[in-house]
């Protein structure tokens, strides 16, 4: 048995999973998922606790642990398979100098026998001998410095372990996930698998026949949004989902001949031709000259032998263990900067980078939601002192001499003039109890080393906004949050509702016993609609008329456009007996007996997801290195561009100061789609659209000109042409110098992505400063792929399920250590810090 709870990700094994897939997946993972689980969906609980010989109350036993695993396997996705050492070895024997090695040891031999009969040297077939013991030699040593690398990878990918929640022997239990129902308004998202953000409301009973499309299923990459759970374990390792979709992403996918290896050919081909020029300068000086007249000068023999030794001489062949070498010495020293390289040869890759399409949550951010500005009345604002949300609680403790919450309060809000105590403290107050978030003991793997060690520790667990709120109150302004609610105990609560966008908490108070308070939490729009009257700033309750509303409407927007999200408070009082008569008779309404209107209006959170603080440096950092950042994210137009702001993505210095451009597509009465471009909202011209890009993962294997599958011989010739020359333009327009950025910003949504023809990827991927917002998965991987048929090194971050492809593809693919196990399997380096200067 596992549980789940709002927010945190479900373990890494399948339990009863859901619907919502791409009907193209679908179709090619359907068929297996339903032969291996035997339709597990359409079966009843008892029928699913006897066949998997657990039950709901005490779940698995102990002793049952080792025979399952023993039968089912680890859970775990099968590792790719291990390198055949032996063939390592052959590998490195005919690859690189070590070619020219062997024609020179042939030659060596050939010098002593047939060549130097009838006397033939002994020092010929020495030579030979020493010559075939180098290249074993050397063979061994490239062979160990590739297995010593290997081996290094290998084993920092052990220190990823993730931790699920079971219940063995009838006690919860946080345990390693490969070491190993109920239902209560429980809605998923499945986003990193599907890429559809909209939440599904689970269920305990078959809804579909077809196993993809019931809401009896669970992922186990699915994030829980709402309500809580109890799932039975149908499948773990490669029979869950993820396991089935990870084979979809195998196989070669991005360009594997990375810089380094081109660089390294290129030294091997001019050596190689070096060797050749001078060996054959030999022969011509030894046949037209030394032959002719100076026959007992050089022999034939000796001039072979000559000839070797220059071969030897010319070729570097401890080139290939140095470079493998020093290549883990640099490995080692990025994962001391929380960067795991999962090979070697792709560290080269990070000096040709020349654009970074990066995501915004968790990378450019703090991935913690912040409470930065109380607002209430018509124009009351508090700021709040800066904050850290991911610190444990340990440090969230008040200090002796704050325990009195209204003495916090005064001190604060002395701060700020004309600031009203009794609002301060209603809002403060509706933190504290209309708030699931609590402070929970749990496991964290601690990284040192090239070990990982399993620590326990104090923090806050809840949503995200919860989890923000809790932290101003308990931090910020140091209130003793488990006090607090002790002394004001909740006696009801309806949980947060996607549907509605609020949460409702009835609290008996410690200074009114007879008086039961309503608090109501959520968005904005959806909040301030139930409330008749609001509270002024002098504590005056006053009727909430349409220009008020107005008025906390237009305060609300200025802040969103700022990139802030907006939680508003309302309250409601009522007598404790007059509360249980409501509840009783509206027990069944939508609202599970809370009142739905005539609350009072109390003030507002502004809350924002903080960028890191040394992203902005290290965006500035890596355009002084010649290196564009684009932003490529999920989230509003308005969001991205404020972060974008703040981190040096638009920067003050080209598009604050010069402008950003933008653009409108619009269809005319024959269908055919105009754009036009504006900057600084002023009209550059009209396009109409031509043929619009599709998305193509054969593109290496076309041309871009007329979409025509390329011969064999030309993808050989392409293919050799790929191990020299450096990846150029695929673009129809080869006119367009991708140096010649144009100094403005854009920002680009998802939506005006799919009306993009050539014309206008090129307009848009030739500013400096670039901004996609609103984007699918599928659209960042047409972003990378558009960047590189312009010749651009492409380095991506991400850490969905549907990241993969983007990651795979790009040239050098950057998963987060919080993502998940396919992003990180796809990628080429682990951010184990999950943070963007971490890149630079």
């Amino acid at each position: 048995m596992a549980n789940s709870r709002s927010q945190d990700p479900l373990p890494a094994i399948s339990i009863s999973t859901d619907h919502v897939i791409e009907t193209s997946l679908a179709e090619r993972i359907e068929p297996t998922i339903e032969s291996a689980n035997d339709n597990f969906h359409m079966w009843s609980r008892d029928d699913l606790f006897l066949r998997f010989q657990t039950n709901q109350t005490t779940g698995l036993l102990i002793d049952q642990i080792l025979q399952f695993e023993k039968q089912y396997g680890e859970n775990k996705l099968t590792p790719p398979k291990k390198p055949n050492y032996i063939w390592i070895f052959l590998s490195q024997l005919l690859t690189g100098f070590n070619i020219f090695l062997w024609i020179a040891a042939i030659f060596a031999f050939l010098a002593w026998k047939p060549f130097g009969e009838p006397d033939p040297q002994i020092a010929n077939l020495a030579l030979g001998i020493l010559l075939c013991l180098i290249i074993f030699l050397n063979g061994i040593l490239d062979s160990y410095q590739v297995i010593k690398s290997i081996k290094i990878v290998a084993s920092f990918a052990k220190l990823l372990p993730t931790l699920t929640t079971v219940r063995r022997d009838g006690v919860e239990q946080q345990i390693i996930a490969e070491t190993r129902s109920s239902c209560d308004g429980l809605k998923v998202n499945n986003a990193n698998l599907t890429g559809e953000s909209k939440a599904v409301s689970c269920t305990t009973e078959c809804t579909h026949t077809i196993m993809l499309e019931s809401k009896n299923i669970v992922y186990c990459s699915s994030m829980v949004e709402q309500g809580t759970g109890e799932g039975l374990v149908i499948a773990t390792g490669d029979q869950t989902m993820i396991g089935r979709m990870s084979k979809l992403t195998q196989g070669n996918g991005g360009d594997e001949v990375t810089g380094l290896h081109r660089e390294f050919n290129r030294f091997l081909l001019f050596v190689c031709v070096g060797t050749v020029i001078a060996v054959a300068i030999l022969w011509i000086t030894w046949g037209a000259w030394l032959q002719r007249d100076h026959p007992t000068f050089v022999t034939y023999n000796n001039n072979i032998v000559n000839s070797v030794g220059m071969i030897v001489a010319f070729l570097p062949v401890g080139l290939p263990s140095c470079v493998t070498f020093v290549l883990t010495i640099v490995a080692k020293r990025m994962y001391r900067q929380k960067v795991l390289v999962k090979s070697l040869q792709i560290v080269e890759t990070f000096n040709s980078v020349s654009v970074i399409a990066t995501d915004k949550t968790g990378t450019l951010t703090q991935n913690q939601m912040t409470v930065t500005h109380l607002l209430w009345d018509l124009d009351k604002t508090l700021a709040l002192p800066s904050i850290h949300s991911n610190e444990s609680s340990s440090s969230q403790q008040p200090n002796p001499s704050d325990r009195n919450t209204l003495e916090m309060i005064e001190r604060r809000a002395s701060r700020t003039t004309n600031v009203s105590i009794d609002v301060i403290h209603d809002l403060l107050l509706g933190a504290c109890l209309c708030n699931n978030a609590e402070v929970q003991l749990v496991a964290n793997v601690e990284l040192g080393g090239n070990t990982a060690d399993m620590v326990r520790e104090t923090k806050i667990v809840g949503d995200a906004a919860d989890t923000a709120l809790y932290n101003m109150c308990s931090r910020a302004c140091q209130i003793d949050m488990i006090e607090t609610r002790s002394k004001n105990r909740r006696l009801q609560v309806l949980p947060f509702n996607s549907n509605m966008k609020l949460m409702i908490s009835a609290n008996k108070l410690e200074n009114s016993p007879s008086m039961v308070l309503i608090l109501m939490k959520g968005a904005p729009d959806y909040v301030i609609q139930r409330c008749s009257t609001y509270k002024t700033n002098q504590g005056d309750v006053e009727l909430l008329t349409n220009e008020i509303r107005q008025m906390i409407v237009k305060r609300q927007e200025i802040f969103g456009k700022d990139g802030y999200r907006l939680i508003a408070l309302c309250q409601r009082s009522l007598g404790e007996n007059e509360f249980n008569e409501y509840v009783n008779e509206n027990h069944s309404d939508h609202l599970h007996g809370f009142p739905s209107d005539n609350y009072t209006f109390i003030g507002l959170y502004a809350l924002i997801d903080p960028p890191r603080d040394e992203v902005p440096d290290a965006v500035l950092k890596a355009r002084h290195a010649g290196i564009r950042v684009a932003m490529v994210t999920g989230d509003h137009p308005t969001t991205a561009r404020s972060i974008a702001n703040q981190v040096n993505i638009l920067s003050s210095e080209i598009s604050l100061n010069n402008g950003i451009d933008t653009f409108q597509s619009t269809k005319d009465q024959s269908g055919k789609i105009i754009v036009d471009l504006y900057r600084n909202d002023n009209l550059l011209e009209k396009h109409e659209v031509a043929h619009i890009t599709k998305l193509d993962l054969d593109i290496r294997e076309r041309n871009h000109s007329d979409g025509k599958k390329l011969s064999w011989y030309k993808r050989m010739i392409g293919a050799c042409k790929n191990n020299f020359s450096d990846p150029t333009s695929g673009n129809a327009n080869e006119g367009v110098n991708r140096m010649n950025y144009v100094p403005y910003g854009v920002v680009v949504t998802g939506r005006e992505i799919e009306n993009m023809d050539d014309y206008m990827w090129d307009w848009v991927l030739l500013h400096q400063e670039i901004v996609f917002a609103r984007t699918s998965p599928e659209q960042k991987l047409s972003i990378v792929t558009e960047f590189q048929r312009r010749g651009e090194v492409v380095a991506v971050t991400g850490d969905g399920t549907n990241d993969a492809l983007p990651l795979k593809y790009a040239h050098l693919g950057v998963a987060m250590q919080s993502g998940t196990d396919i992003s990180k399997d796809a990628g080429d380096m682990i951010l184990l810090d999950n943070n963007f200067s971490s890149i630079i």
